[in-house]
C-alpha cells in the first residue's frame, strides 16, 4: 500500500501479502467486525480499490463475502425493528380492545340500560366524580341497584360482571368496566378529573397573588384534600374501599409538578401561539395584533407606526404582561426612551402613593435617593426627546439650538433670500431693455410716491436731517421729473427727461435705499419711496405711457410680475394698498425686530392660545420666501422655533411633562392651521405620540395636602415603623379592593403581622428593594394558568 495514505491502521499489522494466504490459514474464522472497521478507515482515506482488495485477501475474505455479511446485519436490524413495531402495535391493540373473555364477549359496559328510575342512574353518575378505581365504582353501583342486584362474578381476567333485573324483571349482565377502551372509560376519566380541575382552579384563583413557592405549598394539600374528600364521599355512597392515602400523595405530587410546569407551558404557548398570532409574515402586526393594540388603548397612529422590532416587542409584551395598561404605557414611552415608574404606567393609586411616600423619605433615605435619581433621569430623557428625537426630526442641522441662535438663523436666511430675490429682480429688469416714460407719465410720479410714504406712517417727520437717503431719493425724483441732467449720477448722451433709462433710475434709487442705515426711520422711508417708484412703473405700463422696443415690453412684464411677487412676499397689502395683518407681522420681523429673540416672538404665535390674524398667512409667506429663495435651512429654523416655543419656558428650560403635554394638545386644538403649514403628517403624528407618552409619564399626588405622610412620619419616629409591614399591608389592600381577592388579601395581612421587620436585612434595605422595583422597567408578568388541577388528576390516575 502506498505511503500516500500513511501507516496502516492500528489493527492492521505488518505488510499486506501480495497473494491470498494458503488454504491452511483459512481454518481460523475471520474477524468480520475488525475487517469492517479497517475497510471503513481505508475508504475514509480514499484508498484505491486495488489496495482494499489486497487487504481483504490478506484477511482471507472476498468482497462478495463482506457484502453478504453486511446485508445479513441489515436484515437482522430490520427484523428487530419490525418486531418492536409489532410488539408496540400489539400493546396498543390490547389496550384498545382489552383482554376478552369469550364467555362474556357480548356483555356490555354498565350504563343502567333497562332501568328508568332516575335516582339509580343519577347516583351511578355521581359515583363517577368520586371514584378512581373499578372496585369503588362497582361497590356504589351494586348499592344503588339494591334489590335489583342479582349477583356479581369475575371473568377469566378478573374484571367484575354484575347481573341485575331491569324494569321488566329480565336479568341483564354488564361489566363494571368493560375490557378495552370505550366511551365509558372516557366518560369516567373526565368525570373523576372534574373535582381536581375545580379544586385546582379555585385554589389558583385564590392564590394568584402569591409567588410560585407559595402556590405550590398551597396547591399540594388542596389536591390531596380533593382525593381524600372524594374517597370519603364515595364511602358514604357505598364504597367499601376506604381512603387511598397513596393516591392522595400522587395527586399532591401531580399538583406540584403541574404548578411548576405552569410557567414553562405558558411561556411555550406565548412563543408558539400568542406572539405569532399577532404578527404577519412580514413582521408587522397582523389583524389580531392590531385588534389587541387597539383594545389596550394604542392610537391608530401608534398602531400604524409599528413594524419590525417594535411590532415583535409589542406582541411579546402583550402576551406576557398582566396589565394591558402597563403594556400600552411602556410602548408609548419606550418609543422616546422615557423611563416610567410602575405607578405611572398603571395609574394605580396605591402604587402612586407608595412612590410619593418614597420621595418624601418615609421608606428610608435609600429609597428616597433612588426615586430622586429616577426623576432626574426621566427629566433628562424627556429633554432628549424634545431636542434630539423631535427637534432632530424637524431640523436635523439645527436640533438643540437655543432660541437666540434659531433667531439668528432666521435673520440670516431672510437676508439670503432677499439678496437672492434682488439679484433675480435686477437680472429681469436688466433684460427689459431701454425704456423711457412719456411726458404725461411724470404727472403720476409725485402722487404715487406721496401715497407710499403716507401708507408707511414714517414720513414726514420734524427732524428731516434724520432722513439723508430718503431726502436724496426725493431730490433725485424731483430733478428726474423736471428733466434735469444729472451727469454725476449716470453719464448722459444728451439732455431731457428721457435721457435716463427707466431701469437706470430704478437702480440708482435702489442703491440709495440700500445705503440707508438698517432698521432706521430713514431706511423705512427710503423703502416706501422705492416701492412708490416701482408702483409708478406699473402705472406707466398699465396706461401705455412707456416708450421702447416691442420685445422689451414682454421682458418688462416678466420683471413687473416678479417685483409684484416680491412685494406680496415681503409686504403684502389689501385692496386699499395697506399692509395686511401678515404684512404688518412680516414688517416687524424684517424691519422692527431688534434682536434674534424678537424675530422669533414676532413670527411664532404664542403657545396654547388662539391664532391671531395674520399668523398663518405670515408663516406661509415666510415659507415661500425662505424655502424657494435659497434659504431652506432657515425655514427649518422657523419650524424648530415653533417647537421650542411650545416645549420650553422663557428661560429655555424644558417644561414639566404635564405642562408640555397640555401645550402640545392646545397647539393641535387652537393652532392646527399653523401646524399644517409648519409640519407634515409624519411630524405631527410624532408630536401626538410624544404627548401620549408624556401622559404616561405624569402622575398626580393622591394626597397633595401631605397630611397622611406627616402622620406616618410621626408614627415611624415615635413607634418605629416597618417598611416591609407597610408593603404587605398595601398589597393586602390591593388584593382586596383592586382584585377582589379576599383570601390572598388575608394572607398578606397575616404576613404583615408575622414577618419580622428585618426580613430584608433592614428597613432601609426593604425600602430600597421596593423602590428599585417601582422604578424598574420590567412589566408585571401575567400569572400563568395553573396546571395544578390537571397535574393532580394525572397523578391520581397514575396511582391506579
Amino acid at each position: 500500500m502506498s505511503d500516500v495514505y500513511g501507516a496502516p491502521p492500528p489493527e492492521i499489522s505488518g505488510e499486506l501479502p501480495a497473494a491470498p494466504p494458503a488454504p491452511a490459514a483459512a481454518a481460523k474464522s475471520p474477524d468480520i467486525a475488525k475487517i469492517d472497521r479497517n475497510m471503513a478507515r481505508l475508504v475514509q482515506q480514499n484508498a484505491p480499490d486495488a489496495d482494499i482488495q489486497t487487504y481483504l485477501q490478506s484477511e482471507g475474505v472476498t468482497p462478495d463475502q463482506m457484502l453478504a455479511v453486511k446485508q445479513g446485519m441489515i436484515g437482522r436490524g430490520m427484523s428487530a425493528v419490525a418486531g418492536a413495531t409489532q410488539a408496540v402495535a400489539g400493546y396498543v391493540s390490547e389496550a384498545y380492545h382489552g383482554k376478552v373473555d369469550p364467555k362474556f364477549a357480548d356483555v356490555p359496559a354498565w350504563t343502567g340500560e333497562g332501568i328508568s328510575d332516575l335516582s339509580v342512574r343519577s347516583a351511578a353518575n355521581r359515583a363517577k366524580l368520586v371514584t378512581y378505581d373499578d372496585a369503588a365504582y362497582g361497590d356504589i353501583v351494586k348499592k344503588v341497584l339494591g334489590p335489583r342486584l342479582v349477583g356479581a362474578e369475575k371473568d377469566m381476567h378478573g374484571q367484575e360482571v354484575i347481573t341485575y333485573r331491569d324494569d321488566a324483571g329480565q336479568e341483564r349482565k354488564a361489566y363494571v368496566n368493560k375490557p378495552g377502551l370505550d366511551w365509558q372509560d372516557v366518560d369516567r376519566t373526565v368525570a373523576s378529573t372534574a373535582p381536581f380541575l375545580l379544586g385546582g382552579g379555585l385554589a389558583a384563583s385564590a392564590f394568584k397573588g402569591l409567588p410560585l413557592l407559595g402556590r405550590i405549598a398551597l396547591q399540594a394539600p388542596v389536591a390531596a384534600g380533593v382525593s381524600i374528600g372524594a374517597d370519603v364521599t364515595a364511602k358514604t355512597m357505598g364504597s367499601e374501599q376506604g381512603v387511598d392515602l397513596p393516591r392522595a400523595g400522587f395527586a399532591a405530587s401531580g399538583a406540584v409538578v403541574g404548578e411548576v410546569l405552569s410557567p414553562v407551558i405558558a411561556a411555550a404557548w406565548r412563543r408558539l401561539v400568542s406572539v405569532p398570532r399577532m404578527l404577519d409574515e412580514t413582521g408587522a402586526l397582523s389583524a389580531a395584533g392590531k385588534m389587541e393594540a387597539a383594545r389596550i388603548g394604542l392610537s391608530a397612529e401608534q398602531i400604524a407606526s409599528m413594524e419590525g422590532k417594535p411590532a415583535a416587542a409589542f406582541a411579546g409584551a402583550a402576551a406576557y404582561a398582566r396589565d394591558p395598561k402597563e403594556v400600552a404605557a411602556q410602548f408609548r414611552t419606550g418609543e422616546f426612551d422615557i423611563p416610567t415608574t410602575k405607578g405611572q404606567r398603571t395609574k394605580d393609586t396605591q402604587l402612586l402613593q407608595m412612590e410619593v411616600e418614597m420621595r418624601r423619605g418615609l421608606w428610608g433615605d435609600q429609597a428616597k435617593q433612588i426615586m430622586r435619581d429616577f426623576d432626574e433621569g426621566q427629566t433628562k430623557a424627556i429633554g432628549e426627546a424634545v431636542t434630539t428625537r423631535i427637534g432632530g426630526e424637524i431640523a436635523p442641522e439645527a436640533a438643540g439650538r437655543e432660541k437666540i441662535t434659531i433667531g439668528r438663523g432666521i435673520q440670516q436666511g431672510i437676508q439670503t433670500a432677499k439678496a437672492y430675490m434682488d439679484e433675480a429682480e435686477n437680472q429681469l429688469w436688466g433684460a427689459a431693455g431701454p425704456m423711457f416714460p412719456r411726458e404725461e407719465g411724470f404727472d403720476l410720479l409725485a402722487k404715487r410716491v406721496a401715497t407710499s410714504l403716507q401708507d408707511s406712517n414714517i414720513w414726514p417727520k420734524p427732524n428731516l436731517g434724520a432722513y439723508p437717503s430718503s431726502n436724496e431719493m426725493l431730490q433725485f425724483l424731483e430733478d428726474y421729473s423736471k428733466g434735469k441732467v444729472i451727469e454725476q449720477v449716470i453719464p448722459l448722451v444728451g439732455a431731457g427727461r428721457s435721457s435716463i433709462f427707466l431701469d437706470d433710475a430704478r437702480r440708482y434709487l435702489l442703491n440709495l435705499y440700500r445705503g440707508a442705515e438698517p432698521k432706521s426711520a430713514d431706511a423705512m422711508a427710503a423703502k416706501a419711496i422705492y416701492n412708490g417708484f416701482n408702483g409708478w412703473i406699473d402705472d406707466l405700463a398699465d396706461n401705455a405711457l412707456l416708450v421702447g422696443q416691442p420685445d422689451t415690453a414682454a421682458a418688462l412684464k416678466t420683471a413687473r410680475a416678479f417685483t409684484k411677487d416680491m412685494k406680496s412676499l415681503l409686504a403684502p397689502t389689501d385692496t386699499t394698498g395697506k399692509l395686511t395683518p401678515a404684512g404688518r407681522r412680516l414688517d416687524t420681523v424684517f424691519n422692527k425686530a431688534d434682536s434674534p429673540e424678537s424675530v422669533v416672538d414676532a413670527l411664532i404665535p404664542q403657545p396654547a392660545t388662539k391664532l391671531r390674524p395674520g399668523d398663518v398667512e405670515s408663516l406661509k409667506l415666510m415659507k415661500d420666501l425662505l424655502a424657494k429663495n435659497g434659504a431652506p435651512e432657515a425655514w427649518n429654523d422657523v419650524r424648530l422655533a415653533y417647537w421650542v416655543k411650545i416645549s420650553q419656558n422663557d428661560k429655555g428650560q424644558i417644561l414639566s411633562p404635564q405642562l408640555l403635554k397640555n401645550r402640545i394638545d392646545a397647539a393641535f386644538t387652537n393652532q392646527r392651521s399653523a401646524l399644517n403649514v409648519l409640519y407634515d403628517d409624519t411630524e405631527q403624528n410624532l408630536m401626538k405620540r410624544f404627548a401620549d407618552a408624556l401622559k404616561d409619564a405624569t402622575w398626580v399626588d393622591p394626597n397633595p395636602s401631605g397630611t397622611s405622610y406627616a402622620l406616618q412620619s410621626m408614627k415611624d419616629r415615635f413607634q418605629g415603623g416597618s417598611t416591609l409591614q407597610t408593603l404587605l399591608q398595601t398589597q393586602s389592600q390591593r388584593e382586596m379592593f383592586s382584585k377582589h381577592n379576599v383570601l390572598a388579601s388575608r394572607i398578606y395581612k397575616i404576613l404583615a403581622r408575622k414577618v419580622p421587620v428585618s426580613f430584608f436585612g433592614s428597613k432601609e434595605g426593604a425600602g430600597a428593594a421596593v423602590a428599585e422595583r417601582m422604578t424598574g422597567q420590567a412589566l408585571t408578568p401575567r400569572a400563568p394558568p395553573s396546571f395544578a388541577g390537571p397535574g393532580a388528576a394525572v397523578g391520581a390516575e397514575l396511582s391506579e
